[in-house]
């Protein structure tokens, strides 16, 4: 499951990923320059499978805007994150949002944080604006601790069920498909695989390109 992480600079994008794929955390600052990548596999109770994670964290400065974009495509989780301590990270979401929805199929799972809340009594960002920022648009949100840990596995976890659920609709709707269409039991296996569904929608997906364009 490709997962990217987005929002401005310094708001602990990289220190989120490290974390979830190592459980370490580093007190240290280090710019991401363009995109890095992680993977990290874990078993997501409500999926009752090994999800695989492919985690992209993404530069927040604008001068790198125009590189990163190219790797939100594919992507089938985001997370929005913004600073407790830095306002300028929380007005940006709004616009972090519209970025993602030009590069992004409009139904991926997305999810709001707000990491540093370990910071909250130097917030600059009320609770009530967190809460109405996430409701406005229509987000999922967390308030995080990356520190601490704090939230970081239920931060993945809840992507993973969504996406699963997402995929449980699909794989229904083609089941029923198939056998109405040729009176025949599917061959999907249950429970189904989401790296299996992924490799199938990819194959579909380069098989509409290609006959596209002959």
């Amino acid at each position: 499951m490709k997962v990217i992480v987005v929002g401005n600079g310094r708001v602990g994008k990289t220190s989120l990923v490290r974390r979830f794929a190592t459980g370490k955390y580093d007190e240290g600052y280090k710019q991401t320059i363009g995109v890095a990548f992680t993977e990290k596999e874990k078993y997501i109770e409500e999926c009752k499978q090994a999800v695989t994670f492919h985690l992209w964290d993404t530069a927040g400065q604008e001068e790198f805007a125009e590189m990163t974009k190219q790797y939100y495509r594919g992507a089938k989780g985001c997370v929005l994150a913004f600073s407790t301590t830095d306002r300028d990270s929380f007005e940006a979401i709004p616009t972090w949002n519209e970025k993602v929805k030009r590069e992004c199929d409009e139904n991926m799972c997305k999810i709001l944080i707000q990491n540093k809340y370990d910071l909250r009594d130097k917030s600059v960002v009320t609770d009530e604006e967190a809460d109405k920022l996430a409701a406005d648009l229509g987000l999922k949100f967390y308030r995080s601790s990356v520190k601490n840990g704090d939230m970081v596995e239920d931060i993945f976890d809840y992507l993973a069920g969504q996406y699963y659920k997402q995929q449980e609709t699909v794989i229904e709707s083609v089941k029923a498909r198939k056998a109405e269409n040729k009176n025949e039991e599917p061959d999907f296996e249950s429970p189904f695989s989401l790296a299996e569904l992924e490799k199938r929608q990819e194959e579909n997906r380069k098989k509409r390109k290609k006959e596209c364009c002959t």
